[in-house]
C-alpha cells in the first residue's frame, strides 16, 4: 500500500512499523517516545503510535529525563530493568553516579538497587551523600544485621535446649571446634549468654 505523508512524518512511521516487528528493549522504546515528547507528539498519539499505555509514556520520559547524563552515555541506565532505571532516577544525577559505582566496585546485582537508594536518598537528606559515605553506612548496616543474625541463633538455641543444656553444649570442645569452623567468634556467644543470664 502507497500513502502520500508529510516529509517529518516519513521517520516516525518507519520507526512505528519496527516497533511492530521489532521487539524493543524498554530503553529502545522510552528514546523513542522521549524524541516524539520533545517534537511536540500528544501522548494519545504516541501511546498508538507504540501500543503503549500513558502511564508507559510519562515512566518512559520521566525515566529518561532524569537519567544521569554520564550514566547515559556509558550505557549503565540501559542496562538495568524498566523498574530498576526509575528507582535509581528517582536521585538526582549525583546520587545515580554514586550507587552505579558502589555497585560496579562491590559486584552488586541489580536486586540491590532498591536498598542502595532508600540508604542513599537518607544520606542525601542529611546533606552526607557520597561514595565513602554511602559505602560506611552499608558497612554499619551490615554489621549491625550480622549481630543480630548471631543473636537471633543464639536465642533459637537457647529456646530449644534450654539454658543449662546451651551452656553445657557451649563448653564442649567439639562445640567450640565447630564455631571456629564456621568463622564463629566463640567469645560472642559466651558474653551473649551471660547478658541472657543477667536478664
Amino acid at each position: 500500500m502507497i500513502i502520500d505523508v508529510p516529509e517529518e512524518e516519513i521517520v516516525g512511521r518507519f520507526l512505528a512499523e519496527n516497533v511492530m516487528r521489532k521487539r524493543l528493549s524498554w530503553f529502545e522504546r522510552a528514546q523513542l517516545v522521549k524524541e516524539d515528547i520533545e517534537r511536540g507528539i500528544g501522548v494519545e498519539e504516541i501511546k498508538k503510535k507504540y501500543f503503549v499505555t500513558t502511564g508507559h509514556v510519562y515512566k518512559y520520559w520521566r525515566t529518561l529525563g532524569h537519567a544521569s547524563s554520564k550514566l547515559m552515555k556509558e550505557g549503565e541506565i540501559q542496562k538495568l530493568s524498566m523498574n530498576d532505571a526509575e528507582v535509581l532516577t528517582s536521585l538526582n544525577a549525583e546520587g545515580q553516579e554514586i550507587v552505579v559505582e558502589h555497585m560496579k566496585e562491590d559486584n552488586l546485582g541489580p536486586d540491590q538497587i532498591k536498598a542502595l537508594v532508600k540508604k542513599a536518598k537518607t544520606l542525601e537528606q542529611s546533606g552526607n551523600l557520597s561514595k565513602a559515605t554511602l559505602r560506611s553506612s552499608l558497612r554499619d548496616l551490615d554489621k549491625a544485621l550480622s549481630e543480630a543474625r548471631t543473636l537471633l541463633k543464639l536465642r533459637r538455641l537457647h529456646w530449644a535446649l534450654g539454658p543449662g543444656n546451651l551452656k553445657r553444649l557451649l563448653a564442649m570442645p567439639e562445640m567450640k571446634l565447630a564455631l571456629k569452623k564456621e568463622d564463629v567468634d566463640y567469645s560472642e556467644f559466651t558474653q551473649i549468654i551471660q547478658t541472657m543470664e543477667a536478664r
